[in-house]
């Protein structure tokens, strides 16, 4: 018996250092979401038509792109002003988010490849993919508009690995709070 447990917390040992994949969890005040590694954060002003926003990233580059499927991972939470953009405006929910997504492919010069709606939380949200630079990559993108937030999720992925486990792993672990 005592050579059963021995063994028992050998195996259980050995399992226990073989979990090298663990994720860094990133919390804020409206999501949650893993990364591979912790990411970098920076802040970023736009001009808008509804006045100057200021976008909050996380963002996590491969550190070698020819060897990893994902080249870049990355979070951004904006504040709109609560008058004009807001999830209790249900009604301007379907013009906000074409908006953004028309933003998207003008600012990444990509083009549409998939739209679909989600829900988490009880608030509206899309994911899209969208082919960049020609088949470089795809782009793949989790929004939700929380409240007067827009909050993304997004993975630069290489076009034969789109689907991937690291990329499942990230939009499992995003979480609206």
């Amino acid at each position: 018996m005592k050579q059963i447990t021995v063994l028992a917390f050998l195996l259980i040992s050995i399992a226990g250092f073989g979990q090298t994949n663990s994720w860094y969890k990133l919390s804020t005040p409206v999501f949650e979401i893993s990364f591979p590694n912790k990411p970098t954060a920076s802040t970023q002003q736009i001009p808008s038509a509804v006045g100057e926003l200021t976008l909050n990233l996380h963002m996590l580059e491969a550190k070698d792109g020819d060897k990893e499927d994902i080249l870049l991972y990355m979070t951004n939470e904006t504040d709109y002003p609560d008058t004009v953009v807001n999830s209790k405006y249900t009604d301007r929910l379907e013009t906000f988010f074409k908006g953004s997504i028309e933003g998207m492919l003008k600012n990444t010069g990509g083009q549409l490849l998939e739209s679909k709606n989600l829900e988490m939380k009880g608030y509206s949200g899309r994911q899209v993919k969208i082919d960049y630079q020609n088949g470089v990559a795809t782009i793949v993108v989790q929004l939700y508009l929380v409240k007067n937030k827009l909050i993304m999720a997004q993975v630069f992925v290489k076009p034969d690995k789109e689907g991937n486990t690291d990329q499942k792993t990230f939009f499992d672990s995003f979480k609206i709070l």
